[in-house]
């Protein structure tokens, strides 16, 4: 159960003639409840993706959720895909920065601005680099705000330097993190596992 965009999960799928071998008297069905075990195991790992990445970063669950696109198994592919996929990386202002309001020429400037994205980790000093001044937040005339830097050695229309804005990563890059990507495929295997006993009885009407 993996896909080639974001999150990349290796849950062992069951063999059919393994699942063939409990069901001794309607073996025939054994496609079927392997198929409906991994739909219902997609659909519990979609809702962990969004709890493991609120858990680990600053983002909410529906954030994360709309990212998400489930390919459902059928019968003649035994296959479940959960991808995250989404080229817009969030801005990094929709984040934790320090300080978050506009600085006015009365007020006094901060020695840096600094922002993190993950939870329980320290928050990055912003102080730039050899082709960036330090990070500001800035609003813009459009009412827009965000954190941004000047970019040496470039001249804008009004004369200044011409601003970059700053983004954090992106959200499948959040979610095929190793911190949160285990703790989903350690959850979905075992979910997997006993979904498949479960539509076992279920299709053979033991359930």
């Amino acid at each position: 159960m993996s896909n080639e965009l974001g999150l990349q999960l290796n849950i062992s799928i069951p063999d059919v003639k393994e699942v063939q071998a409990q069901m001794v008297t309607a073996k025939n069905k054994a496609p079927l409840a392997v198929q409906r075990a991994i739909n219902s195991t997609i659909k519990q790992v979609s809702r962990d993706v969004g709890k493991e990445a609120k858990q680990k970063y600053i983002i909410s669950q529906p954030e994360v959720r709309k990212t998400l696109h489930l390919k459902k198994a059928t019968k003649k592919d035994l296959t479940g895909v959960v991808s995250s996929r989404d080229d817009k990386k969030p801005k990094l202002y929709g984040f934790k920065v320090t300080p978050k309001q506009v600085i006015t020429k009365q007020d006094a400037k901060p020695e840096f601005y600094a922002a993190r994205i993950k939870k329980r980790v320290k928050e990055k000093n912003l102080t730039g680099n050899s082709e960036r001044s330090k990070a500001f937040v800035a609003k813009m005339k459009s009412g827009h705000i965000g954190i941004f830097e000047r970019m040496t050695g470039t001249k804008g229309t009004d004369g200044k330097e011409d601003l970059a804005e700053l983004y954090s990563m992106s959200i499948p890059d959040m979610v095929k993190s190793r911190d949160v990507a285990f703790e989903i495929q350690q959850k979905g295997q075992t979910f997997l596992e006993a979904q498949v006993q479960t539509e076992i009885r279920r299709v053979m009407g033991l359930k």
